[in-house]
């Protein structure tokens, strides 16, 4: 869940830097309880647990965190069968990804289109 740390700005105070870590160290302690609450089969907590984690990554402008966490939102979506939702997720999550400079070849936009492909499949469109 590191992969999402943000390098510090040139000129930012350590006071800045402080309030960055802490904010990036809850979200990252949040989509830990999200994971946990996934394997322990608790859908409806780790939603809730997914949105708190996105919040804070906006407060916080963590881009990475926030399209970690639409894909995680997504992929708990798409094993519900909440099948709509789940779409709307895995586009905003690829255009999020895609407005922040990510190829189209890259292999995690690949992921996200294959599993819009297999929703679309399952609702014959």
């Amino acid at each position: 869940l590191a992969w999402f740390s943000r390098p510090a700005a040139a000129g930012e105070q350590p006071e800045e830097e402080d309030a960055a870590d802490e904010a990036e160290a809850e979200i990252i302690q949040l989509l830990k309880r999200a994971k946990l609450s996934i394997m322990k089969d608790e859908p409806e907590a780790a939603e809730l647990i997914l949105h708190d984690a996105l919040r804070l990554a906006y407060q916080s402008d963590n881009k990475k965190a926030i399209s970690y966490t639409y894909d995680l939102m997504a992929n708990l979506a798409f094993i519900r069968g909440q099948l709509e939702n789940a779409e709307q997720l895995f586009k905003a999550t690829m255009s999020y990804l895609l407005g922040g400079g990510m190829k189209q070849e890259d292999n995690a936009i690949i992921e996200i289109s294959l599993k819009l492909a297999s929703i679309y499949a399952a609702q014959n469109k």
